[in-house]
C-alpha cells in the first residue's frame, strides 16, 4: 500500500507555474478548444470535466506536447514548445486513458522507459535511474509485478505500471486522462492517494475525470470544457448551473454512501 510519506520525501518540489494558452486548437478541420488560459501553480491538482467531446484529451495531448495548437505552455520562464523533446519528457508526464503499449516487456523495462530522457546518449541505466524505478513500483504497489510480462497483466495492473513509469520521470507536472477507469474501488481511492501525494510533495496534476463527487472529493479545483471552450474554472464544487448546462442534469442533494481505504491492521 501507498506510504505518502515515502512519496513526498523522493519527490523533488518544482517552484514554476504551469501557463497553458490554447487560442486555437484544430483536429481534422475541426475547431475543438478555443480561447482557453489555465495557470496552474506547484501543489495543485486540477480536474479537467466536461461530457464526451469536450476538448479534455486534446487539453493534455496539447499540455504534452503531443499534438499542435496554436498558443503556448510554459513552465516557469521556458516556452515548452522551444525546448527539445527529452526536455519536454523530463518536465511533463502524461499517461493516457488508452496506451498504444504492447508489448512483452518487462513490468521494470516498462517503467525504465519513464528514465529515457535522464539517461546519456550510451543509454545506460545509472543507480539514480534504478532507484526511481524501484521508488516508482513501491509506491504503485507494482513491485511485485517488476518481472512480469507487460502484456499479460490485467487492465488495471496495467494502469498503475504507466503511473510508476509517469512517477519515474521525476517529471513536476503529471498529466492523466481517466486513471481509475479500470481500477476496482481499493486500488481507485489509493491511486487518488497518490495523487493527493504527488500534489502535496509541490508537484502540478491535472486529471480528466468523470465523476463529478471524485473530483469534488480529490482535487482542489476544476476545469469544466462545454462545447470547446472554458464553461468554469474554480472550485470543483461545480456549481448547480454550470452541471444543468454542461451535462444536462439536475444537482439532487443528497446523503450519498462513500468509501475509503481502511487503515493497515
Amino acid at each position: 500500500m501507498l506510504t505518502t510519506t515515502k512519496l513526498e520525501a523522493a519527490t523533488p518540489e518544482p517552484s514554476a507555474e504551469l501557463d497553458v494558452r490554447i487560442s486555437s486548437l484544430a483536429l481534422g478541420g475541426r475547431i475543438v478548444l478555443r480561447d482557453l488560459s489555465l495557470s496552474c501553480s506547484p501543489g495543485s491538482h486540477t480536474a479537467i470535466l466536461g461530457p464526451n467531446g469536450a476538448g479534455k484529451t486534446s487539453l493534455l495531448r496539447a499540455v504534452a506536447g503531443l499534438i499542435p495548437y496554436e498558443g503556448h505552455t510554459r513552465l516557469g520562464n521556458d516556452d515548452l514548445g522551444r525546448v527539445s523533446g527529452p526536455d519536454r519528457a523530463r518536465r511533463i508526464a502524461y499517461v493516457p486513458q488508452r496506451s498504444l503499449l504492447d508489448s512483452a516487456l518487462p513490468v521494470e523495462a516498462v517503467v525504465m522507459q519513464g528514465r529515457y530522457a535522464h539517461q546519456s546518449g550510451f543509454g545506460r541505466a545509472s543507480q539514480r535511474d534504478q532507484n526511481a524505478v524501484t521508488h516508482a513500483l513501491g509506491v504503485t504497489d507494482t513491485e511485485a509485478l517488476r518481472h512480469r510480462s507487460y502484456i499479460e497483466l490485467s487492465g488495471g495492473e496495467q494502469r498503475r505500471v504507466l503511473l510508476a513509469r509517469a512517477l519515474a520521470t521525476e517529471a513536476p507536472v503529471v498529466l492523466l486522462d481517466e486513471p481509475t477507469a479500470s481500477l476496482d474501488i481499493a486500488h481507485a481511492l489509493e491511486f487518488f492517494a497518490q495523487l493527493s501525494a504527488l500534489a502535496n510533495a509541490g508537484r502540478i496534476v491535472l486529471t480528466i475525470l468523470h465523476d463529478l463527487r471524485d473530483a469534488e472529493r480529490f482535487c482542489d479545483r476544476a476545469l469544466v470544457l462545454h462545447q470547446g471552450s472554458v464553461r468554469h474554472l474554480g472550485t470543483a464544487r461545480l456549481p448547480a448551473t454550470v452541471v444543468g448546462e454542461v451535462y444536462g442534469v439536475r444537482v439532487r442533494e443528497s446523503a450519498a454512501r462513500d468509501f475509503e481505504l481502511e487503515a493497515p491492521k
